[in-house]
């Protein structure tokens, strides 16, 4: 089976063992797209601030919130959304 650069073997795999990959890659995929869906919300959030004029500031510094500077990391899964070349 070949998934983007990645080529794996599965034919040696009971149907157990590959069906334990096939939950795992789908609890991933569930964890992407929770990340996902958490972003595209806080984006949404401070867009729709910035139409009625306001921002999220820190009181110590004066730096004013922006999306792009921010990732929402996965703590289980070791990575952060938007990955690189999402962005």
């Amino acid at each position: 089976m070949k998934m983007r650069n990645m080529i794996m073997d599965t034919s040696d795999l009971s149907f157990e063992e590959l069906d334990a990959l096939i939950q795992q890659l789908r609890k991933a995929r569930e964890r992407k797209g929770e990340a996902r869906a958490r972003y595209q919300n806080f984006s949404t959030m401070i867009e729709n601030m910035k139409e009625d004029n306001l921002v999220f500031c820190s009181r110590h510094t004066g730096e004013v919130l922006n999306p792009n500077d921010w990732v929402v990391y996965d703590n289980l899964a070791h990575c952060a959304y938007p990955e690189k070349e999402e962005e």
